[in-house]
């Protein structure tokens, strides 16, 4: 699914789309399953007025519902976020990122390698990051990208790592670190979807695209809302 080009939201972009729709799929399960648009657009961090315009084109695409007793995620909207195979996780005490905090974002993709680290260090970077690693497992063990086998050179933090983001065979790891643990978060998960979309172009064969139908990798295109400023 895609945006137009024309539906732009001042201060908004791709990462609070999908924090949006993250935030909403996280609601305890004892809850209404709603939230007011003041509380998400205080998990945002964005104006209200702006998350008005955000939840606009949500509801207009069908990936959420909104009535008066507040926001939820469609069914629509769980299966796009579900396809686009990312997920968030939280990085403590990290000492192979420069920043104040950091964040996490995991994509699940099992194709042929694509990634090195140095377009995704470079893009969060421009996004105003301090710094970004990325990681990956392969035959299980843990590497930082280029080529660094983490399981060699700092075993204890390869089982850190592991055991707090629960990362498999194939996924990729990105952690990004910045002046506060939100702007990291935002911040990941733009770099995570540019890989998505890296990903998508990278497929090779129809082969290739039906595994990844099939295993629920990639059958949503994510809507776009690209920041005017």
């Amino acid at each position: 699914m895609r945006i137009l080009p024309s539906s732009r939201i001042e201060r908004c972009t791709d990462a609070h789309a999908f924090y949006a729709l993250y935030t909403l799929d996280r609601l305890p399960q004892d809850d209404i399953r709603r939230i007011s648009r003041k509380r998400l657009s205080d998990e945002l961090d964005i104006a209200e007025r702006t998350t008005r315009s955000l939840v606009g084109i949500l509801e207009s695409n069908g990936l959420v519902d909104v009535v008066q007793a507040g926001i939820a995620l469609t069914n629509y909207g769980k299966d796009m976020l579900n396809g686009l195979g990312i997920r968030l996780v939280e990085t403590t005490d990290t000492p192979y990122v420069i920043g104040r905090s950091t964040s996490g974002a995991i994509l699940h993709y099992t194709g042929k390698p694509l990634f090195k680290g140095v377009e995704q260090r470079n893009l969060a970077l421009g996004k105003g990051a301090d710094g970004c690693t990325t990681w990956t497992m392969r035959d299980g063990r843990l590497f930082m990208l280029p080529d660094w086998p983490v399981d060699d050179e700092d075993p204890s933090y390869a089982t850190k790592l592991r055991q707090t983001s629960g990362l498999s065979d194939g996924e990729y790891l990105f952690i990004v670190g910045a002046k506060t643990e939100h702007q990291a978060r935002l911040i990941a998960i733009e770099v995570a979807l540019d890989a998505l979309d890296l990903s998508s172009t990278g497929v090779d064969t129809d082969a290739d695209m039906k595994e990844g139908a099939e295993d629920g990798r990639m059958p949503f295109e994510p809507p776009r809302f690209r920041s005017s400023n």
